[in-house]
């Protein structure tokens, strides 16, 4: 008995080390240039192509990359209850048909057309600019790791979007990464 947790922990420890040390290498390989990239807004209503950049504290900033494309979604906080997660927002009846959503056991296995392909040993990484809630981002940690788009810099966030809060003016980026 004693033997297995040993052998468990050693391979919990392998396993995390092995997703630390590729998720740098997956994020240079799946991160477009901001130039090259073209770049849909999209809201519970229609998308439009961006233009412009606008900042509403009353809101939070939704990236969806895949190689060249960067997806942007607009969550108006007041549609979601107080305390609201990520996953509470992409599964809300209210964004729903705006994130297309899938998730198994809490686990994104594809939104907007970002779908993982497991054969590979793809999964979708959550990034995010909140670096003041607590508990959601270790700034200049071992094993945290950074995107730039567009100008900004966004964290690996250290918890899933079930328990990742939404903070009003923040952004949040879903990028398949390997492991």
């Amino acid at each position: 008995m004693k033997q297995l947790k040993i052998v468990s922990l050693l391979l919990a420890l392998v396993m995390l080390f092995s997703l630390a040390a590729c998720s740098q290498e997956a994020v240079k390989k799946t991160t477009a240039p901001a130039e090259t990239a073209e770049k849909t807004v999209q809201t519970a209503g229609e998308a439009t192509t961006a233009t412009e950049e606008t900042a509403d504290e009353a809101t939070v900033k939704v990236l969806i990359a895949d190689e060249g494309s960067i997806q942007e979604r607009t969550v108006d906080l007041a549609d979601l209850k107080e305390g609201a997660t990520l996953q509470d927002a992409i599964t809300s009846e209210a964004y729903a048909d705006v994130f297309e959503a899938t998730l198994d056991n809490g686990m994104i296995t594809a939104i907007g057309g970002l779908e993982p392909d497991a054969s590979k040993s793809e999964y979708i990484f959550i990034y995010t600019t909140d670096t003041t809630t607590e508990g959601i981002v270790d700034v200049g940690g071992e094993y945290t790791t950074t995107v730039e788009l567009e100008g900004v810099t966004y964290y690996s966030a250290n918890v899933g979007a079930g328990e990742l809060t939404l903070a009003a003016g923040e952004s949040y980026l879903f990028q398949i990464a390997t492991f």
